[in-house]
């Protein structure tokens, strides 16, 4: 693997994380709403009240082959970013969080790819 996919990789997951975490933040954050829309978005109770959060790996995400932990680094990186915001307390268990959000690594693009991928090689067998 060529130096320039490696970095290529690790910028790819730095801003799937950090678009993520962005969009968080938008949709939990108090006040939200845009100034000029008169109608304010209401979030469910359960989501204004919640106090824990866990993240978790899409299930049946798949790891792109150049970066075998490519969905553990995005997990990490929105952890981090809940983390530094303070709204919520991360926790380990999916069953007692109050809110779970799932992530993986990559774009649709690159699941269309690997399912085809995927196909292809079922195909050959």
């Amino acid at each position: 693997m060529t130096s320039g996919r490696k970095t290529t990789s690790i910028i790819t997951t730095a801003v799937a994380a950090t678009s993520l975490s962005i969009a968080l933040l938008l949709a939990f954050a108090p006040g939200s709403a845009t100034a000029k829309k008169k109608e304010k978005v209401l979030l469910p109770d359960f989501v204004l009240k919640a106090e824990t959060v866990v993240v978790l790996i899409l299930p049946d995400s798949g790891e792109p082959m150049n970066d075998p932990f490519a969905n553990r680094k995005a997990q990490e990186e929105v952890e981090k970013a809940l983390m530094k915001w303070g709204r919520f307390r991360l926790s380990q268990d999916a069953s007692t969080s109050d809110l779970v959000i799932a992530v993986r690594k990559g774009s649709d693009r690159e699941s269309h790819h690997q399912r085809r991928a995927s196909r292809l090689t079922s195909r050959d067998d």
